[in-house]
């Protein structure tokens, strides 16, 4: 039996941009990456201590602690850094993405970046932005909502 060919308006589905290291490549690496990406929210803490000047560090790949707990679906994490720590919201990784990209699949997560003031229209390498990528994907962040609660539109 012939599987039917996608169609043109099909929703394509968002896979993270970086794959979440393997448990045995976390080994030994206490960083504020591993522990924003498992949602350990008292060791974020205890990494940053009582500095905020660590809080827009970026790994390897340019990362933030932020965009890893965007990435892994950690509201607390997120909050702590945006509200405690002032995070950047327009950082933007090796490919462009910022923590709203990261956040668009978790629509609580996405809504809540957009209303502390995450860009919706910041673009990435390829030239999207996340209200665009809300609108062209499966996401369940819906596109009109992300709008409607962004500080700057």
């Amino acid at each position: 039996k012939k599987k039917a060919p996608p169609s043109i308006m099909a929703k394509s589905v968002s896979t993270m941009q970086h794959s979440v290291p393997a448990e045995d490549e976390w080994e030994g690496n206490d960083d504020i990456f591993q522990f924003a990406n498992k949602g350990e929210l008292d060791r974020v803490k205890a990494a940053l201590g009582g500095s905020a000047s660590a809080v827009d560090d970026v790994d390897e790949n340019g990362m933030t602690a932020l965009m890893w707990a965007c990435d892994q679906d950690h509201f607390d994490v997120v909050k702590y850094l945006v509200e405690e720590k002032n995070a950047g919201l327009s950082r933007q990784d090796m490919d462009g993405q910022s923590a709203l990209h990261y956040a668009l699949p978790y629509k609580r997560l996405a809504y809540y970046l957009a209303e502390q003031g995450a860009d919706v229209r910041l673009k990435d390498v390829d030239g999207v932005t996340p209200l665009e990528a809300a609108e062209s994907s499966m996401m369940e962040t819906e596109p009109e909502e992300l709008l409607k609660r962004a500080k700057s539109t």
